[in-house]
């Protein structure tokens, strides 16, 4: 579904928190606190929300977190499954005064949305920081996985789009930094089913992502092996 120019997936709110009491629960909560080791400043913008869970263990960490969601249907999950109350507002016009926030936050959000437009209000509300935590389109089995599934996004580019973007409106980039080379489809991720009995093997396939990620790091392959990405864009004060 869309919602000026926002994409609504039809999610499946059950299979959701079946897996963020899983695996996934815990392979999100890894992804959380290395974007919560990225901001700068207090004051946090969760853009798509979801579930809240971002905004929950942001807000556990001393966060002052404001989460904002256009779906009506993930409001209502979100106060419902983490406690979080989410605002039913559209990132294109939030009503925030200016410079509310230290850092805006995409967390697998972002290729539902015009970023250019959205860049517009970011400006107004915060200009110090944006952060993307995002699916990593170059891999290939990524690409299929969706096919399969037929996951369509809005607007769905590589990272070096958005670490161009940020750069031209003045912000200096760090990243992307690639994580999880196998967590992401064993664990299910948000959406889809885990592999059998890999909430058994929890501890070892979580050792077994931070190896592979790593070796995949070192031999220059993580931009084709991980399925997800973190880039920060901060501007000098």
């Amino acid at each position: 579904m869309s919602h000026d120019d926002h994409v609504v997936h039809d999610t499946d709110f059950e299979r959701v928190r079946q897996n963020l009491d899983g695996l996934y629960g815990t392979v999100a909560a890894l992804q959380n606190a290395e974007i919560a080791s990225r901001i700068v400043g207090t004051r946090v913008l969760d853009v798509g929300a979801g579930a809240g869970k971002l905004a929950r263990d942001l807000s556990d960490q001393g966060f002052q977190v404001t989460a904002i969601d256009i779906d009506p249907r993930a409001v209502a999950f979100a106060r419902e499954v983490t406690g979080v109350e989410v605002l039913p507002r559209s990132v294109y016009e939030t009503g925030f005064p200016d410079r509310s926030f230290d850092a805006v936050v995409f967390r697998e959000s972002v290729f539902h949305l015009d970023f250019e437009r959205v860049l517009v209000e970011v400006e107004r509300i915060c200009g110090r920081q944006v952060v993307i935590f995002e699916s990593n389109s170059p891999n290939p089995l990524l690409r299929l996985g969706r096919k399969l599934i037929g996951h369509e996004e809005h607007d769905e580019r590589p990272p070096e789009y958005y670490a161009g973007a940020l750069a031209a409106h003045g912000y200096v980039v760090t990243g992307p930094t690639y994580l999880d080379a196998c967590l992401i489809p064993l664990s299910g991720g948000l959406l889809t089913r885990p592999l059998p009995l890999a909430e058994r093997a929890s501890g070892f396939l979580l050792r077994l992502d931070a190896a592979v990620t790593g070796v995949a790091a070192r031999a220059g392959l993580d931009r084709t092996l991980c399925w997800r990405y973190l880039l920060s864009g901060v501007k000098a004060r």
